[in-house]
C-alpha cells in the first residue's frame, strides 16, 4: 500500500490462507459426543427441506444468540480482531489520508457506505424471507432468516461499544468505534459462508471488505474501526450458524517466521450427533 509524502509503505497487516478441506477429510475427523442444543438444529420439513421459522420463533431466539456470542470460538475470532486492530491503530491516519485524497476512488467507494446500512442488510434479508416463505422455497427463507438474527446479535454488540467507547470519527463526530457498517456486510457474509461455502462467501467478503473501505474514504471511520467491526460481524454470523449449515469456517493463529498469520480453514461442517 502506498502513501503520498514520499514514502512508500508495504504493509503486510495480515496473511489469510483459504484451504477448502474435502468431504473425505471432514468424514475422518472423529465426531463430537454431544449434540448442540436443539435450538440451534434446523427444522426439517416433511420433504427434507430446511424447514424456516416462523416470525415469533425467528425473534424468539435473540436472547440465546446474545448468550451464545460469548463462547471460546468467538471469543477467539475476537480476540484476533482486537489484535489486529491495535495492529492497525498504527495506520489509521495513514490510511484515511490516503483514501480521503482520493476524488476517483471516493467514487468508487461511494455505494458501500448504503450497501454497509444495517437497515439496507436487514430489510434485504428480511424481504428475501417473506418471499421465500410465499415462493415455497423453505432453503432460502431459512438463509434469509438467519442473516436477519445474525443482523440483530451483531449490531446489539457494535452500537453498545459504540457509546461506551466513544471514539471521535474522523470527521469529528461521535461513535466511531467499532464499524457499524462493517459489522453488517461481515455478518451478511459469515452467513452466506455457512451456508453456501466459499463460492459465496469470498464474493460476501469482497463485498464486505468494499464496504469497510468505503467507510474510511467517507470519513467516517479508521483502519481500526472497520477491522473490529469486521470481528464482530464474523462472530455474530458464526454465533448463528453454530450447529448447523452446510460449511463451516474455523480461524486461527500460525506462527510464522518473524511473525504470525491468520490460518482460516473453510469446509464442509462436521456432522454432530450424526446431523450436519
Amino acid at each position: 500500500m502506498t502513501f503520498v509524502g514520499g514514502r512508500r509503505w508495504v504493509v503486510g497487516l495480515v496473511m489469510v490462507v483459504l484451504v477448502w478441506r474435502p468431504a473425505v477429510a471432514a468424514a475422518q475427523t472423529p465426531a463430537s459426543t454431544s449434540a448442540p442444543p436443539a435450538s440451534a438444529q434446523p427444522e426439517k420439513a416433511s420433504d427434507g427441506l430446511e424447514q424456516p421459522p416462523g416470525l415469533g420463533a425467528l425473534f424468539k431466539k435473540y436472547p440465546t444468540d446474545l448468550k451464545r456470542f460469548w463462547s471460546k470460538e468467538d471469543a477467539v475470532s475476537l480476540g484476533i480482531g482486537g489484535g489486529v486492530a491495535l495492529l492497525g491503530h498504527i495506520w489509521d491516519d495513514d490510511l484515511r489520508n490516503e483514501l480521503t485524497e482520493n476524488p476517483g476512488l471516493n467514487d468508487v467507494l461511494k455505494p458501500g457506505n448504503t450497501y454497509g446500512a444495517f437497515y439496507l442488510q436487514t430489510g434485504l434479508a428480511f424481504g428475501t424471507y417473506v418471499l421465500g416463505r410465499a415462493a415455497g422455497r423453505p432453503h432460502l427463507a431459512a438463509v434469509s432468516a438467519d442473516v436477519v438474527r445474525a443482523q440483530f446479535l451483531s449490531q446489539t454488540y457494535a452500537q453498545l461499544l459504540k457509546v461506551s467507547v466513544r471514539r471521535e470519527r474522523p470527521d469529528g463526530s461521535r461513535y466511531s468505534f467499532p464499524s457499524g457498517h462493517a459489522a453488517s456486510a461481515f455478518t451478511t457474509a459469515s452467513v452466506l459462508q455457512h451456508h453456501y461455502g466459499y463460492k459465496i462467501g469470498i464474493p460476501a467478503y469482497t463485498l464486505a471488505a468494499y464496504v469497510a473501505a468505503a467507510r474510511i474514504s467517507d470519513n467516517k471511520h479508521y483502519l481500526s474501526d472497520v477491522i473490529f467491526g469486521a470481528a464482530i460481524g464474523f462472530a455474530s454470523g458464526h454465533t448463528v450458524m453454530r450447529g448447523h449449515g452446510k460449511h463451516a469456517m474455523e480461524v486461527r493463529p500460525v506462527p510464522t517466521r518473524g511473525g504470525a498469520a491468520l490460518f482460516v480453514t473453510i469446509g464442509p461442517a462436521r456432522a454432530r450427533g450424526g446431523r450436519l
